[in-house]
């Protein structure tokens, strides 16, 4: 804007992230529920590796040493896991700025309806 605001144009923008956060807030369920169903993945893959370990013949071994264990059987799991809830958080911030930025556009149109724009 190179000009004077006028009423319109902050209208505008404030309807252009209305429709970002529409399709942002889609996008962050589907990612939520992706990562929902990779966490259940992962503890499943995990919990099952851990009884194998614990019900198997081989040598005793610690807790910590079991758990390493099912750590390591479940790895491609927990790795999707984490990526997905890094992406989900992401997903989550971008929604934030664009609502910060719906607010502070809504304090420009009433600086510019007060002003008579």
């Amino acid at each position: 804007m190179a000009g004077p605001v006028v009423q319109t144009e902050v209208e505008e923008l404030l309807f252009r992230l209305g429709t970002n956060l529409e399709e942002g807030t889609e996008q962050y369920e589907k990612l939520a529920e992706e990562r929902a169903v990779a966490e259940v993945d992962y503890k499943e893959r995990y919990w099952t590796a851990l009884v194998r370990i614990v019900d198997g013949d081989g040598p005793r071994r610690t807790a910590a040493q079991r758990e390493a264990m099912a750590g390591l059987m479940a790895k491609e799991e927990w790795r999707r896991f984490k990526l997905l809830e890094a992406r989900e958080k992401s997903a989550q911030q971008h929604l934030i700025t664009i609502r910060a930025r719906m607010d502070s556009l809504r304090t420009v149109s009433a600086n510019v309806r007060a002003a008579g724009g």
